[in-house]
Order: C-alpha cells, then sequence, then structure tokens
C-alpha cells in the first residue's frame, strides 16, 4: 500500500518522484531479511540459509522460491515469515518524516485522505471488506486531537492493530462473565488487569490516547477489587466494564482514516466507581523509581558517547509493542533484535557472537518472564554490568524492588515511554549531560 501512497503524493504535489523511490530504498533496506527470519523461527539451519543464499546466486532465483526447491521450507512456514517480515518492516509514513521528507501532522492529514478516499471507492464498488464510513467525528484539525488522536499507520497495519485489541476485548469479556458468586474474585480480576496492561500498553505506543486511557482505568480498577473489598457494588461496576468493551469495540469499528468514536467520559466513571474499593498503596511511579534506583545503587557499564549504532536486544510477548518499539530505538540510531518471551531472548543474548549493549525486558511474559530472565542473565559472571531496563505496565512498587534486588539497570513504566525510556537509557549508559538533554526534549 506504501507504493500507491507515495503515488498519491507525487500526484498532490507533495513530493517528487525522487522523494518516493528514496524512501522506498530505505524502507526496503530496512526489512528485515526472509532468511534472518527462518532462522530466528528455527524454520532454517544456518547451513541450510547459507546453501540455499549460495545456489540462489547462481540460478537468480528468490532467497524464498529456492528454499522452497531445496525442501528446507514449506509454504506454511514460508507464509508465516512473510507476515512476520511485513510486521517488522518499517512504515512508509515514518520513513518520509525520517528523511524529512514530509511533516508529522502533514502526514497524518494526508493519510487520512488517502485512505478516506481509498475506502470510499471500494465502498462504491461494493468490493468484499469495504468499509462505509458514516458517522459524524471528529477531524485531524480538531483540537479534540489531543485526546483522539489517529496513530501513524497504513490500512493494513491499522487493522493488525484491531485484529489484536479485539481478541484481548474478548478476553476481558470472558473474564467479566466470570465475577459470579462462588468465583476466586482476585484471581479473575488479576487476569483483566494484565490483559487491560497489554491493551494500553500497545495503545500508549501507537499513539491511541483514548484507548490507553479507557484501559489504563480499567486495569488500575482490576487491580483495586483484587486487592480491596468486593462486597457492595461490585456488580455496578462490572456492568460498567462491559459498556467499556462496547465502547472499545465502537472505537476498533470506527478507526478508519482520520476519524474516530470514542466516548470521553468512559474512563472518568470508571475512575469514579472503583473509588468505592479504596487505592492501591504503594503505587509505582517514575519519579519514585527513579529516587529507589539511585539510593540503591548498581555496577556501573560501560560508558557511552552516543546512541548510534547500539545493539539492543527488545524482549516483549506483545508483537504490536515490539515493532512499535523497535521503529523508536532505530529511529534513534540504534539497531535491534527482538525475543517473544524471556526464553527466546536468553538464547539470543548466549547465542549472539557480537554481543548486545542493552537490554529492554518486559515484566509479565509467558514461558520465562522478565524476573526469571534478569536472574538467569545476572548469575553468569559475563553479564554483570550488562544493562538492562524493565519496561513493563506493573504499577506496583513490589515488582520494581524484586526487579532491583535482581540487579536489573533501569525500570520504566509503558505509560510513560515516550517522556521516561530515552532518557533513561541515556542514564544508564552513563551518556554526557547535554546528550541525554536532547533525548529528554
Amino acid at each position: 500500500m506504501s507504493d500507491r501512497f507515495g503515488d498519491y503524493l507525487i500526484e498532490k504535489g507533495i513530493l517528487q518522484r525522487d522523494d518516493v523511490m528514496k524512501a522506498l530504498e530505505v524502507q526496503a533496506d530496512s526489512t528485515v531479511k526472509i532468511g534472518t527470519i527462518c532462522l530466528e523461527e528455527r524454520y532454517m539451519t544456518v547451513k541450510q540459509v547459507m546453501n540455499t543464499l549460495r545456489t540462489g546466486v547462481d540460478t537468480a532465483r528468490p532467497f524464498e522460491d529456492q528454499a522452497i526447491t531445496l525442501g528446507y521450507l514449506t509454504a506454511q512456514q514460508l507464509g508465516h515469515a512473510l507476515k512476520i517480515q511485513t510486521q517488522r518492516r518499517p512504515f512508509f509514513g515514518e520513513v518520509l518524516v525520517s528523511l524529512k521528507l514530509i511533516e508529522r501532522k502533514s502526514l497524518f492529514a494526508e493519510l487520512g485522505q488517502f485512505w478516506t478516499r481509498a475506502t470510499q471507492k471500494a465502498a462504491n464498488k461494493n468490493e468484499p471488506g469495504a468499509t462505509n464510513i458514516t458517522a459524524k467525528m471528529p477531524s485531524i484539525d480538531d483540537h479534540e486531537m489531543d485526546v483522539i488522536e489517529i496513530p501513524l499507520m497504513y490500512p493494513e497495519e491499522l487493522n493488525e492493530f484491531r485484529e489484536e485489541t479485539q481478541h484481548a476485548l474478548q478476553k476481558v469479556a470472558l473474564g467479566l462473565t466470570n465475577f459470579k458468586p462462588g468465583a476466586d474474585i482476585p484471581e479473575v480480576a488479576g487476569h483483566i488487569a494484565f490483559i487491560t496492561n497489554k491493551m494500553r500498553g500497545g495503545a500508549e505506543l501507537d499513539g491511541m490516547h483514548w484507548l490507553a486511557e479507557l484501559t489504563g482505568e480499567m486495569e488500575r480498577g482490576m487491580l483495586l477489587i483484587g486487592d480491596g473489598d468486593t462486597g457492595e457494588g461490585l456488580m455496578p461496576v462490572i456492568q460498567l466494564y462491559f459498556r467499556a468493551t462496547d465502547c472499545i469495540q465502537s472505537f476498533l469499528d470506527s478507526i478508519a482514516g482520520n476519524e474516530a468514536v470514542v466516548d470521553v467520559d468512559m474512563a472518568k466513571s470508571i475512575r469514579e466507581a472503583v473509588q468505592i474499593f479504596g487505592s492501591i498503596g504503594d503505587l509505582a511511579t517514575q519519579s519514585k523509581i527513579g529516587a529507589e534506583m539511585s539510593a540503591k545503587g548498581k555496577a556501573e557499564p560501560k560508558q557511552y558517547n552516543s546512541l548510534q549504532g547500539l545493539n539492543v536486544l527488545l524482549i516483549d510477548d506483545d508483537t504490536v509493542i515490539r515493532n512499535t518499539l523497535e521503529r523508536h530505538l532505530r529511529s534513534k540510531g540504534m539497531e535491534v533484535e527482538q525475543a517473544k518471551n524471556g526464553a527466546v531472548g536468553l538464547e539470543r543474548l548466549l547465542q549472539t557472537i557480537t554481543g548486545f549493549d542493552f537490554v529492554i525486558v518486559d515484566l509479565h511474559m509467558p514461558i520465562m518472564d522478565g524476573f526469571d530472565f534478569v536472574a538467569e542473565v545476572r548469575s553468569r559472571p559475563e553479564y554483570q554490568t550488562l544493562p538492562i531496563c524493565m519496561f513493563t505496565a506493573s504499577l506496583h512498587m513490589a515488582d520494581v524492588r524484586k526487579a532491583m534486588d535482581l540487579g536489573i539497570s533501569g525500570y520504566v513504566i509503558k505509560r510513560e515511554w515516550k517522556h521516561c525510556l530515552m532518557p533513561e537509557i541515556g542514564r544508564i549508559l552513563g551518556l554526557p549531560p547535554s546528550e541525554i538533554a536532547l533525548l529528554e526534549a
């Protein structure tokens, strides 16, 4: 879709064809190769990849075609690898912004117009999957965009975001139905809090401010319910949560082009309703975390003068968060390798010959969580000073202190990542004050 959007920008006189070609070349160069993905997913061995590359040069055939011909790769595996490649490809719009070919605000507006035009054209032709936009919704230039913002995505990428959020929403609704007599209320509430915290993390990273705020309040409410009185007033709160899931569903159905439908009062309603359950006694904030980590002290890593060329290992089980964060880190000049849980991340760390300069790891993950990952890494003498930053939506200081005891170098709350992550990386790596000041800007 990016090449068609490029043609649209050329037609409007916003870009020259040479600009679009340059951006497409940068996007192609930044795209992870199929062979690399096949190695990561263990579809192929290093020997098979190298043999495919050698024979591919001789036959002038694409890597994937040659791998299938040699019997190293199945069509199903290739399909999955291509999907991963698409997910990890940098957005064409992000490339345009990074090359200073267009301003971000202008890109949002043009992307909205382009997508709306394409959607309406499809609807007029009655094509399958067409969406007819009929609701009255705020435009991209409306002052409400401070709250209601459309992410810098293209249709296929936004559709993926919607599908993942929809899947999480179904899990939340299922959990809400388990609030009934005889149920383990704290366990159910904790499960829903975990899901909503993942939804909020993805929404924060992709600029969905309203969704981030609403799911943040839902998560906090579940934490309060899990820790406090679950008697009188519980069912009205659960009914309110069902209403909130309906609002999120409506939002997912409407985020097309430059428009979105939200209930701006829903987050406030949940915030007020859960007050009957008290408050979290030891709530984590970025300033409180910083103060405790400074007081505790930690091993000093190697000192750096810049983030350029820094090799980062990014570990998180959420695909949207990983991809969005990778794009952000790469825009700062860093090299990034992903892992979908602590076990895969540990394997990457131990097997990478050149080594990593920095690790960012989520807390709650399947198979091996962040705690176990940090404990295993710190048990090895060669990794005692490896900078590790915990990157999580957890709001409990108990989690922060446990991570500190295990030997983390930094701790960033996902909801505050845009303001805190880069300066935290700079401080952990001992960057000069002038460089940290630029990261805080």
